[in-house]
């Protein structure tokens, strides 16, 4: 799952450095504001069916029927309500061109709808493998597609097809893969959970409006505003999509897995140091290269996203405990608390958001990254200690090697921006060059130089714990 997510990365920073110099940033603000609606309304149709799979003790072939067929009917509702709703949100952002691209992504809906149990079912048989395969295909086919029609095009239905064929890809590759035909609808429910889906629904429904509030606090500003926004806005969602994700997706069936508590601390310490170790020195170094990485991936034309890139590097932290949290929680049952948690994380998170928009984009990053690092961190981490078998102390001992490796790797750009004002070099290629390789090279040595952090990226702590968990 880490070298697939790899290769997301690469095919995103391909996709980064190809697609702003043909797609000017106002479709990207016009695909900014279709995709809000789009990815609520997916997390709505995927309805927790992920975490109630992982969980169910054994799946009859009646129960993974009814999966299937009730991601299908939420998959067709979501569809009809995001067509429906299209108009109202063209006008809520002043953007006729909205209504057709969110048609077409209601479609996309209905397309992804068909094949999510398939791969959920994959996760839950531990099939990595072919999950592997399926998202490693769809992301060199959507790359190809996007990249291909943005030559042809040059606007925002290249970003469109893309998410099409990714769509179509992955529904007919988990078909294939999986193997097994659905049998025919049922009226019964067949064990399904639905309280428990709503619940962990709720809760990501609402994470998600929460970790994308700027796209509505800033409708005021256009979309060539909301372009910056959103490209600044891509490299928060990487660290989440390509790094965090393969390690929580796999701690949610490893964790469902483990009863005894000191087996269920040792895994998440050990998951948790993996997921910190990839994305905190990343999120620490952010601000010191936020100027030559826009600059040399994007263009000069979208320089105006570099302060805001910057300001999310605190957020970035506070999702990569968020995505911890989601998971420790989920895999206790906690989705109560969950849900109150959500509702809560909104609201503080809007007010920042909102409370920044008179300042632009920039003002909108910075209120929307404060918040969550000072007040929604510390919240999720007393509420995730309250009960269960993790406590505060291991969440410290799952960052604190992260922390170290960080701190060195930060140090190391600070002195190499440094030196390199010193010069007179301005930003660009060169200087990202020196200072990546100051971060890089800082890093690496400080990783190998602590057992704790070379362990983490190893995974040899993980390793111990499958055993158990069989």
């Amino acid at each position: 799952m880490l070298a697939t997510r790899v290769l997301s990365v690469l095919s995103t920073a391909v996709s980064i450095a190809i697609l702003p110099r043909l797609v000017p940033p106002a479709d990207f603000g016009v695909w900014a504001m279709a995709a809000l609606a789009f990815g609520a309304l997916t997390i709505v149709r995927n309805f927790g069916l992920v975490a109630c799979i992982a969980q169910a003790p054994s799946l009859t072939a009646r129960q993974q029927d009814a999966y299937f067929w009730t991601s299908v009917w939420l998959a067709f509702g979501c569809a009809a309500l995001l067509a429906l709703a299209a108009p109202l949100i063209a006008r809520f952002y002043d953007t006729p061109l909205l209504t057709p691209v969110a048609w077409v992504l209601s479609l996309v809906l209905i397309i992804e709808g068909l094949g999510f149990v398939q791969t959920a079912l994959l996760r839950r048989e531990l099939r990595y493998d072919k999950v592997a395969l399926i998202e490693g295909g769809g992301t060199l086919l959507t790359l190809g597609t996007t990249v291909i029609c943005a030559f042809l095009w040059r606007d925002v239905w290249a970003l469109v097809a893309g998410q099409v064929v990714y769509g179509i890809w992955t529904t007919l590759a988990a078909a294939l893969v999986h193997g097994r035909v659905p049998g025919r609808p049922r009226l019964e429910s067949g064990g399904i959970n639905y309280r428990f889906g709503l619940q962990l629904t709720s809760y990501n429904v609402v994470t998600y409006l929460a970790n994308n509030i700027g796209l509505v606090a800033g409708y005021r500003l256009g979309a060539m505003q909301l372009g910056f926004f959103s490209r600044a806005q891509q490299f928060f969602h990487i660290t989440h999509q390509s790094l965090l994700a393969p390690v929580t997706e796999v701690a949610l069936s490893l964790l469902c897995r483990l009863r005894a508590e000191d087996e269920y601390r040792h895994a998440y310490v050990a998951m948790a140091r993996r997921a910190w170790l990839l994305v905190l020195p990343l999120a620490l170094t952010l601000p010191l290269v936020a100027d030559d990485l826009m600059l040399c991936l994007l263009g000069a034309a979208w320089l105006p996203a570099a302060p805001v890139l910057a300001w999310f590097a605190l957020a970035i932290i506070a999702r990569a405990f968020g995505s911890l949290f989601a998971q420790l929680l989920t895999s206790q049952q906690r989705g109560s608390e969950l849900h109150r948690w959500a509702v809560a994380d909104l609201a503080l998170r809007a007010a920042g958001a909102f409370a920044g928009s008179p300042f632009g984009v920039a003002g909108i990053a910075a209120g929307f990254s404060l918040v969550g690092f000072c007040v929604t961190l510390p919240c999720m981490a007393a509420i995730a200690g309250r009960s269960g078998p993790v406590k505060l102390r291991d969440q410290l001992a799952a960052v604190w090697p992260a922390a170290a490796v960080g701190a060195v790797s930060a140090l190391a750009t600070g002195l190499a921006l440094l030196g390199a004002t010193q010069a007179g070099m301005d930003a660009g290629w060169m200087r990202f060059l020196i200072l990546g390789g100051a971060a890089a090279g800082a890093g690496a040595i400080a990783t190998f130089a602590i057992p704790a952090a070379r362990q983490a990226l190893l995974g040899t702590a993980i390793a111990g714990t499958l055993p158990a968990a069989r």
